[in-house]
């Protein structure tokens, strides 16, 4: 590869746009070539005097005539009416969690409705009953 191939992917890498590979590659050229390194550090220096540079603000007549142009777009007013289908639906995570409270409390209470056992319990006779141990005798509900 030439210097300005190099020198090129320099720049990308000033742009984070190297692959690992690719910038290896470029590193080990720069040990080797002092003409890359030097435009290597004048790319550094140039990008540390970009970021210490100050701000300029435009003048606003300058807005206004670029306006006027029209190289900057004006701003714009929607005269659409939003319909209910375009609003969204946001609820807030404590509305979300009450929500969800409330569906399993009720939930508690609809199951045993949903579920009851429609046939009748089966009764033992009397001597099956004296086998089983006096704690467990106890009906249930």
């Amino acid at each position: 590869m030439t210097c300005e191939q190099y020198q090129m992917q320099i720049a990308q890498l000033f742009d984070n746009e190297l692959r690992g590979e690719e910038s290896s590659t470029v590193f080990a050229h720069l040990g080797a070539c002092s003409e890359c390194r030097d435009f290597f550090q004048a790319s550094l220096q140039v990008r540390a005097e970009l970021m210490n540079a100050e701000t300029i603000t435009a003048p606003d007549e300058l807005d206004d005539r670029m306006r006027g142009a029209g190289l900057i777009p004006t701003e714009q007013t929607f005269s659409r009416k939003t319909s209910i289908w375009d609003l969204r639906i946001v609820f807030p995570l404590p509305t979300a969690a009450s929500i969800a409270l409330l569906l399993i409390i009720g939930s508690l209470f609809v199951a045993p409705a949903l579920f009851h056992d429609s046939q009748p319990r089966q009764e033992f006779p009397p001597d099956v009953l004296q086998l089983v141990p006096v704690e467990l005798r106890t009906p249930r509900p």
